[in-house]
């Protein structure tokens, strides 16, 4: 069962990766520093290094946002893409959980039951508290074995409520 973490946990990872990582990236790295000639004639030149870095962020970045278009468009038309991408599994993932957390039915919070006000009940009608059982010695004479004039009442009382 999806539970509601995980689709709003799905969206956010979804909203974060399509519009986090450009703000990102053009937040700090806003604007971009190309190299010179001179820069690329020198392999370990740290604006070299920081292009392509760059470069690679922004190149998974689109391939992922074309992930996420090639899926939501199979998800509207309920077929199934035949483009593969590098990212389309995570994108499928992310789209798949959105789409069953949007369509499941909404779970209802339990009602308690109604509580219909009893009648009371005339004296007469009340039904008899039940029995319990008393040690054998005891002096209610309303043992389980019942009131007996015998004085083997307590012995016979014993070996009754002993047997299985």
């Amino acid at each position: 069962m999806i539970c509601a973490r995980s689709d709003a946990a799905a969206g956010a990872a979804l909203t974060g990766l399509l519009a986090g990582i450009p703000a990102i990236l053009l937040i700090f790295f806003w604007p971009i520093d190309l190299p010179t000639i001179d820069d690329l004639a020198t392999p370990g030149e740290p604006i070299v290094i920081q292009t392509l870095l760059l470069a690679t962020v922004w190149t998974c970045w689109a391939l992922f946002a074309l992930a996420v278009t090639v899926e939501l468009v199979g998800t509207i038309r309920a077929r199934r893409s035949h483009v593969r991408l590098p990212f389309q599994r995570l994108a499928a993932y992310l789209i798949t959980t959105i789409t069953v957390a949007a369509n499941r039915p909404h779970r209802r919070t339990p009602r308690p039951p109604q509580r219909h006000p009893i009648a009371p009940q005339p004296q007469s009608q009340a039904r008899p508290r039940p029995q319990t059982r008393t040690s054998p010695t005891s002096s209610n004479p309303e043992t389980p074995c019942g009131p007996s004039p015998s004085t083997n009442s307590a012995t016979r009382c014993a070996t009754r409520t002993s047997s299985p």
